[in-house]
């Protein structure tokens, strides 16, 4: 089955799982990219550097464990119900009640706290969600279903240019408006399931309702699942250390106030978003066409790590404007793509196990661990260096794992 020839409930059922996935990356990249930097920098001028590294080291934290826990229980519904859209519901909720708790959040205390909250409860809706992309998609469309889900990071870009340039200028007109994104974006996902008009689930290409709830064989080939880990794990640093930082890099290494003194920091990030949108959005949807087309995963992945490397290293020892603007789109271009293929790849690896959404709580592992990480790093080395050498050194760092990166990829032998 290839998505022209699928039935009309699986290709309604992508188009609303695309839009309720991108929906959930629209959010969390602008609050955690924009807001919280711009909120932390009010809060501590003096020490953001060390204030934002915390918390990010925190919620990263909190993603991690929140993420293979809502895993861990998605399985078990699934099993029992087989579905997992009441989770996504109760998940929808809590995150949009967790952007109240962020706005109130005025010390470092409570925010460190909002951040916890939010982190724990966009996991219960996020940890669902990822599973569905194994729950109901056959192998042979998994790239181009995950290219349009991999939307959400352009997409994000998208948001983050909105929020910086336009009429939200303030931190509750801008939490307000994600909140309203994030529900017109799910919604009729869940009212596609409370109507009874979703797929059947796949298990080895049959439809099933429900899985055993004791499973002891499972059918994933470990060493490629660790190589796959080991990959996306070394590629998320590098989003990890340029997202999280990106204002301050912009701020203290570029200049960007006194090269355009007429405008922010915050609509420098905005300007780097929209040009960049464009090239990854047709980086990601290509990546997985062509994929899917010609059947292969591994070559794409080496091709946008060497990308990812070479645009982080300019960035390093090359921060003027101009080279910024290209080793952003570069990287955002290149970062999309080796997401959408490393995600069909992944699907396709434990496609066959009954502990799918579990699985893929560790694979989160790969985005969590980065953002504990990167921040971390960041605070020793600012112990011994100056801001701004700090973040020059974690993009150094960044580059070489995304070489790196290639030699894991290089090891996985069940997808070609």
């Amino acid at each position: 089955m290839n998505a022209n020839h699928a039935s009309p409930d699986l290709r309604r059922f992508i188009a609303l799982y695309a839009c309720a996935n991108i929906g959930v990356v629209m959010v969390f990249i602008p609050l955690l990219t924009l807001i919280l930097p711009i909120k932390v920098n009010a809060i501590a001028p003096d020490n953001k550097l060390v204030l934002l590294s915390i918390i990010l080291c925190v919620g990263g934290l909190m993603a991690s464990i929140g993420n293979i826990i809502a895993g861990w229980l998605s399985d078990r519904v699934f099993q029992r119900q087989g579905h997992r859209f009441g989770q996504i519901f109760i998940g929808l909720i809590v995150t949009i009640l967790s952007f109240y708790i962020f706005w109130r959040a005025n010390d470092w205390v409570s925010l460190i706290i909002a951040i916890i909250i939010f982190q724990l409860s966009l996991n219960l809706l996020y940890a669902p969600m990822a599973a569905l992309l194994t729950d109901y998609i056959p192998d042979q469309n998994k790239g181009r279903v995950a290219a349009y889900l991999n939307l959400g990071v352009p997409m994000a870009s998208l948001i983050v240019a909105v929020l910086a340039l336009t009429i939200f200028d303030t931190e509750a007109a801008r939490l307000s408006a994600i909140a309203v994104l994030l529900l017109l974006m799910v919604l009729p996902l869940l009212w596609l399931a409370r109507l009874g008009k979703i797929p059947p689930a796949l298990q080895n290409d049959q439809p099933i309702t429900a899985l055993p709830v004791s499973e002891d064989a499972d059918p994933v080939h470990m060493p490629d699942l660790r190589w796959a880990w080991v990959s996306r794990f070394f590629i998320q640093f590098s989003g990890a250390m340029l997202f999280g930082y990106i204002v301050y890099y912009l701020q203290d290494i570029v200049g960007y106030a006194a090269i355009f003194p007429d405008e922010t920091v915050d609509q420098g990030v905005g300007i780097l978003n929209i040009l960049a949108i464009p090239f990854g959005i047709t980086a990601g949807l290509g990546a997985g066409y062509i994929s899917d087309h010609i059947g292969v995963r591994r070559p794409f992945l080496y091709g946008t790590a060497a990308s990812i490397a070479l645009a982080l290293a300019v960035l390093a020892y090359i921060p003027s404007w101009p080279f910024v603007l290209f080793a952003f789109t570069l990287f955002s271009a290149a970062i999309a793509a080796f997401q959408t293929i490393d995600t069909a790849l992944v699907t396709q690896i434990i496609a066959h196990s009954p502990k799918r959404a579990r699985i893929m709580g560790y694979m989160n592992l790969t985005n969590t661990l980065p953002a504990i990480i990167t921040p971390a790093l960041a605070l020793i080395l600012s112990s011994n260096s100056l801001p701004n050498q700090v973040i020059i050194n974690l993009l150094t760092l960044s580059a070489s794992l995304a070489v790196f990166a290639i030699f894991a990829i290089s090891r996985i032998k069940s997808v070609k």
